[in-house]
């Protein structure tokens, strides 16, 4: 299995800090300069749309190079470590300042991906420059569910794409940054519980969490524990 580490110099936290440069307010990382070029237009609106899961993979495979949201891509950035929902859109909101979250669980509460649209539509024509950050739980659902490549999850993806391509047509003034917290990937899981032999390598229990799990094995059995490594992924 190829894996990519985080590029803490291209990534979520430094669009978060790119945000929050642009607004005067203290930033700690770097920013990510093809984001400070779009800012420095100085639009009256700023929205970062996050939508679950939307990686560049899932783009590649549901949608075609005519599509909305494949026109405009611009650059590839990393996501955070652990690659989960919870911590990168942590590090997404660190870089909201004062602004309007718009999310099922943020100060303007959807409960749908038309919702989202249509307040973000709805914020961005009030008087007055501001920050606008949306964020939406799919196609992250349907793939945990369905797999990363199923139809389901095209549904989705051509439901967002046209979202977003309808609220970005009918907006003046404003730019839109279209992100995702993580990729996905399709993995086999097994449970480590059924190979005794790989529990008895260890110092101790595996943490973590089960997309990044974390083996701390005895010094006299680490060359034989590669050999194991298959690439699996192990759920305790």
């Amino acid at each position: 299995m190829d894996i990519k580490y985080p590029d803490y110099n291209n990534s979520i936290v430094n669009l978060a800090c790119s945000v929050l440069k642009h607004y005067g307010a203290e930033n700690h990382h770097e920013t990510l300069t093809i984001f400070d070029n779009y800012l420095k237009k100085n639009y009256k609106n700023v929205v970062v749309m996050l939508l679950d899961g939307l990686g560049v993979d899932a783009l590649e495979n549901h949608l075609d190079k005519g599509s909305f949201l494949r026109k405009h891509f611009v650059s590839e950035i990393s996501t955070v470590f652990p690659p989960t929902t919870t911590a990168a859109t942590t590090s997404i909101e660190s870089g909201n300042a004062t602004a309007y979250s718009v999310s099922p669980f943020g100060t303007n509460k959807v409960s749908s991906h038309t919702e989202m649209f249509e307040e973000v539509e709805r914020l961005c024509n009030l008087d007055g420059n501001k920050y606008i950050y949306a964020y939406f739980p799919q196609p992250d659902a349907a793939m945990h569910e369905y797999g990363c490549y199923s139809s389901e999850v095209t549904s989705w993806v051509k439901v967002l794409n046209e979202g977003v391509e309808k609220t970005c047509q009918v907006l003046k003034d404003t730019i839109v940054i279209v992100t995702a917290d993580h990729g996905h990937i399709n993995l086999n899981y097994r449970f480590v519980s059924e190979y005794p032999h790989l529990l008895k390598m260890l110092v101790r229990s595996i943490s973590i969490e089960s997309r990044a799990t974390c083996f701390y094995v005895k010094e006299k059995f680490r060359e034989i524990f590669k050999e194991e490594d298959d690439g699996t992924i192990y759920c305790g």
